[in-house]
């Protein structure tokens, strides 16, 4: 019976050991292998040796197939891999943990290969093999998955977490070291296209040195060096005839010559050629790199040669085509880089030709490879060893990377081996005595301004009739770039293996990080599953939901349900369930039953194994209930203002419009009675707008005046006096007891507003004939329980007013927001008001450095006691 496995915490840090030296082994092997396959074979090795698995191989995806080829293979079902069809596509040989890895770029885990449904195409071969769980994990190149590593284990269930997470880095590395080796191809064919321009420069070197050869072999040499220079396998050269209108073939390369039986046809009509002179119609080359399929194509007779890919390039002397050249059947695809080989090398031919044709064109033809040299980035350059050593030619390339100027080369012999460092000489020395044969040297050069220059030098013995070297031609190329590049390879090899230490001890400490990070937030952090167990709570959300860690889900669920706003909370709920981000704002209950407004973020965590599929939820609450409550504050603030502004306004419109409409028809009595009417609505209006303006220079700090020393009692019984009409009409007793004088420092007009408006409350809320008592003390000793808040008073001297009244009272849950801006106490009911006056006479209290306090029963009546300090450099009368 198939095992289960089922690993201790003992196994299980035996299993990370051991992947921990899977991953140190293969950061190693990538360091010293340069091979690919062998990397892949390395790496095979080491997860099977090192990691206890079954199989393991890495295949990469043939871009043409979509099929997945095994590069490397290791186990004891080696030949698992081999005998599988696995592609990349979204096809059943696709959908395995392999394909999907590829093509969805993330590690695919199949813990029951027996049992799994995308795995069906291979169930008999993966259990004749004992293969029971497998997993798959991408190889990303530059951004794209190019294939994957493969793992596969004797036992189901196999993989856990914490082993993808180590072998996803284990498949980091190897993508790592393959976009390396990539850099480091890409590097070899630059190398390669160099050398090629060298060897297309020697070749074109040597055609002009073919001064004995006649026409067609310099022709026929010509194309020869063209079909190997762009790595084809077939060549041809067409002239244009004088008429314009046709062509004449001239020679075909020897393996055409060789392999085609079609009878020679040596003139073609221009117009009624195929595919292959268009080159000749568009004056520009032409590739058909699927010549089979182009479907202008005329197709050529039986036995003709097999085309498979073709280019072709004009030759164009002046503004005349002269002639066609053209290749065959590369094993890749041509390219721009091929045409400029070709038409570099056959024009360097067809300069040839022209000066064997006549005298002056030999001046061009040697004109022609002045020009090629001279723009050459490389140096060229010929030196003379006798009779007289010195140089007879330096290409101008020598001052662009040297700052010495071929004239400087002329004027001194030895500057070719002065510029050379010191340390390299000695390699010079070795090839001049005959010690070392004429290979490609690596040397340092000085150049004028100081700079060193890595150069790659390419020496060519020039020989006399008795075989004495009597000259030295080369070419010196700038490898600077070259060796910084590897250098810098060496330098991010040892950078890769302190990344791999890095990341292994930031691994360790990421978790305690994140912990921290999350502890010392001022914002409340909650981690839930799906059931509602809470996973983690950080200080701040304990503080405020009342809930701890380890919660039953029970508590939770209630806690998330008891919300007073049912539409967000329908919302959050279904986000929840779908797995959205949800981000609203909802009533929510802690865990004590009192509820709190909050601001709440709800984001799902995926499943990295199952794309799609939260398994945790991480929710942020902000508590928004202050805010809240400042805004139905406010709300309720401007609905008074304007109920109360649209009392005496409608009122003074309707008066007015009275007067004016009834006016001739009413005597000057009832007239002087409407216009006192207004008046006295219009004063209400203005103290409305004062009390807000009030408010406003408040917050604004324009509320300082000049203070000097002031009779508080004066102030009293003038504000009562005033009053006094107002409590006559209501049939109310006001009054002032006699005491003594009350000196403190205010500005007065300030403390008139204090005493005005709790006058104004105190006549506003005592009903008729009640009675209302205004008493003045300078507080020396303690008084009686008459005066509430006295000891609370701080150390020093102080005066106080009273003023008491038999009225509705106030509420005792009231009693705390009284002097709040914008409240209003229940029992006021419909008697008008804002909500402005307490708030306004408490600020203005505490800028004179005062309190208010107040006592109050419901339907008994209400003590407001302002309490001054005392202004003691006045005389106490």
């Amino acid at each position: 019976m198939p095992r289960t496995i089922r690993r201790t915490p003992r196994r299980r840090l035996q299993h990370a050991n051991r992947l921990y030296r899977v991953l140190s082994r293969v950061s190693e092997t990538i360091v010293r292998r340069n091979d690919r396959l062998l990397l892949f074979a390395d790496v095979c090795q080491i997860a099977v040796e090192e990691g206890g698995f079954k199989l393991a191989w890495i295949g990469l995806v043939d871009e043409r197939t979509g099929r997945v080829v095994p590069m490397g293979v290791s186990g004891e079902a080696s030949s698992y891999p081999y005998a599988i069809k696995v592609t990349s596509r979204d096809e059943p040989a696709g959908r395995g943990p392999t394909g999907t890895a590829i093509r969805e770029g993330r590690a695919v885990v199949c813990n029951n290969i027996a049992d799994s449904v995308n795995t069906r195409p291979w169930h008999h071969l993966a259990a004749h093999h004992a293969l029971r769980a497998s997993g798959a994990f991408p190889l990303v190149v530059y951004g794209r998955a190019i294939g994957a590593l493969n793992l596969y284990a004797d036992s189901r269930g196999f993989f856990d977490r914490q082993e993808v997470g180590m072998l996803e880095q284990v498949a980091n590395v190897i993508s790592f070291a393959l976009e390396k080796l990539e850099e480091e191809e890409r590097r070899n064919r630059d190398e390669t296209n160099r050398q090629l321009d060298i060897e297309r420069q020697e070749a074109l070197l040597h055609l002009t040195e073919m001064t004995s050869q006649s026409e067609r072999e310099v022709i026929e040499y010509a194309l020869e060096e063209a079909v190997r220079l762009t790595s084809s396998s077939i060549g041809y050269l067409h002239f244009v005839l004088a008429d314009g209108v046709n062509l004449q073939l001239f020679t075909w390369s020897s393996s055409v010559r060789e392999a085609c039986s079609v009878a020679a046809n040596t003139h073609y009509p221009i117009a009624s050629a195929g595919v292959w002179v268009d080159c000749l119609r568009t004056r520009a080359p032409v590739f058909h790199n699927d010549y089979q399929n182009l479907p202008d194509r005329h197709g050529y007779p039986e036995g003709h040669i097999h085309l498979i890919r073709h280019m072709s390039v004009p030759l164009i002397d002046g503004d005349q085509i002269v002639a066609i050249a053209g290749v065959g059947n590369k094993l890749d695809h041509y390219d721009e880089k091929d045409a400029r080989q070709l038409l570099l090398f056959m024009s360097g031919m067809w300069a040839m030709i022209q000066r064997k044709r006549a005298e002056s064109a030999l001046r061009e033809s040697e004109a022609r490879y002045r020009r090629l040299t001279e723009h050459a980035p490389d140096i060229i350059y010929r030196y003379r060893l006798h009779p007289d050593p010195g140089f007879e030619y330096v290409s101008p390339a020598v001052t662009t990377l040297t700052g010495y100027t071929p004239d400087d080369h002329y004027a001194d012999p030895q500057l070719g081996y002065k510029l050379i460092h010191p340390e390299d000489r000695h390699t010079l020395k070795d090839m001049a005595e005959g010690g070392l044969s004429f290979k490609p040297m690596e040397l340092r050069w000085v150049c004028r301004d100081g700079a060193e220059l890595w150069v790659e030098q390419r020496n060519v013995p020039v020989y006399n009739a008795t075989g004495e070297i009597i000259a030295i031609e080369g070419i010196a190329r700038d490898i600077t770039d070259r060796k910084l590049a590897e250098t810098t390879l060496r330098a991010e090899r040892a950078q890769l293996e302190y990344w791999v230490m890095e990341r292994t001890r930031d691994l360790r400490h990421e978790r305690d990080r994140t912990r921290a990070m999350l502890e010392a937030l001022s914002e409340a952090v909650i981690v839930v599953d799906p059931n509602g167990v809470i996973d983690y709570l950080n200080p701040a959300a304990t503080t405020l939901t009342g809930l701890h860690g380890g919660i039953s889900p029970t508590v939770w669920a209630w806690w998330r349900t008891q919300t007073a706003d049912a539409n967000p909370n329908a919302q959050l709920c279904a986000a929840l369930k779908t797995g959205r981000r949800w981000q609203g704002e909802v009533t929510l209950v802690d865990a004590s039953g009192i509820p709190y407004d909050a601001a709440i973020t709800v984001a799902p965590l995926f499943d990295p194994d199952a794309p799609g599929h939260p398994v945790r939820f991480v929710t942020v609450h902000r508590d928004i209930t202050a805010t809240r409550a400042a805004e139905r504050m406010k709300d309720q603030f401007v609905s008074n203002v304007s109920h109360e502004l649209r009392s005496p306004t409608s009122l003074i419109t309707m008066l007015s419009g009275n007067l004016e409409l009834l006016y001739h028809r009413l005597d000057d009595t009832r007239r002087l009675a409407i216009i006192a009417d207004i008046r006295a609505h219009t004063r209400t209006l203005n103290e409305l707008i004062g009390s807000v303006l009030e408010i406003s220079r408040i917050d604004g700090g324009r509320v300082d005046g000049e203070r000097h020393s002031i009779d508080l009692m004066r102030l009293v019984r003038d504000e009562v006096a005033q009053f006094l009409p107002v409590a006559r009409r209501k049939h109310l007793n006001l009054t002032v007891e006699r005491g003594q004088a009350l000196p403190i420092i205010a500005e007065e007009g300030q403390i008139r507003q204090v005493l005005r408006n709790l006058l104004t409350n105190a006549l506003k809320f005592t009903p008729e004939h009640g009675q209302i008592v205004c008493t003045g003390v300078i507080v020396a000793d303690q008084l009686d329980h008459t005066w509430p808040g006295h000891v609370r008073l701080p150390a020093g001297q102080w005066v106080a007013l009273r003023i008491s009244d038999n009225g509705i009272g106030i509420r005792t849950t009231d009693l705390p927001h009284i002097f709040e801006r914008f409240y209003r106490a229940e029992t006021q009911g419909n008697i008008p008001g804002t909500g402005l006056g307490l708030s306004i006479a408490n600020e203005l209290v505490r800028l004179h450095g005062g309190t208010i306090e107040v006592r109050s029963t419901l339907g008994m009546g209400s003590t407001f006691v302002i309490y001054l300090p005392l202004d003691s450099d006045e005389e106490v009368v």
